[in-house]
C-alpha cells in the first residue's frame, strides 16, 4: 500500500495513530475489527441481522483491484471520498444526486451520527457534499462490477460500501438508509445494492 493512500485510510477512520500498530485493545475500542480477507459466511451473518424490510437489495463483494479502479480520479478530494470504509451513494437516474462517507459523519469511531445537520430528515437526503458534478455516475459502478445492471425500473438506487472492518459502523448506515427508505414510503421506489470490500481494506 503507497504512503498516500495509507494516509488517506488513517484520515478516514479519525485515528492519531497508525493502523498497523493498532494493539488489539486500541482496535476494540475504536471498533475496528481485524479482518483477513473475505469471508463470506461473516458476510451473510452480518446481513442476516439487518431487516431489509422487503426493499429490493443485491449484495455484491468487491475485490481489492475493482475497488481501485472506483476510487480512481485525477481530483485529490474526491478520490479520498471515494476512498473511504463506507460510503453511501443515492443515484436519481444514474447522476449521483447525494453522498455520504464515514468522514462527513460526526461522533466518536464507535458511535458516528449519520444524521449530522439532519441530512437523512429528507428523501432524497441531503448531501454531505454539495457539488457534486464530477463524482462517478452509476455508469462507472457497472463498470468495475458486470454484474450491476444498469436497466431498472426504479429510477433511484442507493449504493452502500462497507466493510466489516467497521462493522457496526457499516451496519448503522445501512440501517439509516432503510430507515429513511420506510419513514418517506419509498420501499417500492428504490433499488439498494450494497458492496463489501473487505478484500481491499483487510490488507491495510
Amino acid at each position: 500500500m503507497t504512503k498516500s493512500l495509507f494516509s488517506v485510510v488513517v484520515y478516514s477512520l479519525l485515528l492519531f495513530f497508525s493502523l498497523s500498530s493498532c494493539t488489539s485493545l486500541m482496535s476494540k475500542m475504536y471498533g475496528i475489527n481485524q479482518i483477513e480477507g473475505v469471508n463470506e459466511v461473516k458476510i451473510d451473518q452480518f446481513y442476516s441481522s439487518i431487516d431489509f424490510k422487503d426493499i429490493q437489495t443485491e449484495k455484491f463483494v468487491i475485490d481489492s483491484l475493482a475497488f481501485q479502479s472506483f476510487r480512481e480520479h485525477e481530483n485529490d478530494s474526491i478520490k479520498k471520498d471515494l476512498s473511504q470504509p463506507i460510503q453511501i451513494h443515492y443515484f436519481e437516474n444514474l447522476d449521483l444526486a447525494s453522498f455520504h462517507a464515514n468522514c462527513y459523519a460526526k461522533g466518536s469511531m464507535k458511535n458516528l451520527d449519520w444524521n449530522y445537520q439532519q441530512r437523512f430528515d429528507s428523501f432524497i437526503p441531503r448531501s454531505a457534499v454539495k457539488d457534486l458534478t464530477e463524482y462517478p455516475r452509476f455508469t462507472k459502478l457497472h463498470e468495475v462490477i458486470d454484474e450491476v445492471d444498469l436497466s431498472s425500473e426504479k429510477e433511484i438506487v442507493i449504493v452502500i460500501f462497507w466493510t466489516r472492518m467497521l462493522e457496526d459502523i457499516s451496519k448503522d448506515a445501512i440501517n439509516i438508509a432503510l430507515a429513511n427508505i420506510s419513514e418517506f414510503n419509498k420501499e417500492d421506489e428504490v433499488r439498494l445494492i450494497l458492496i463489501n470490500s473487505d478484500s481491499f481494506f483487510s490488507k491495510i
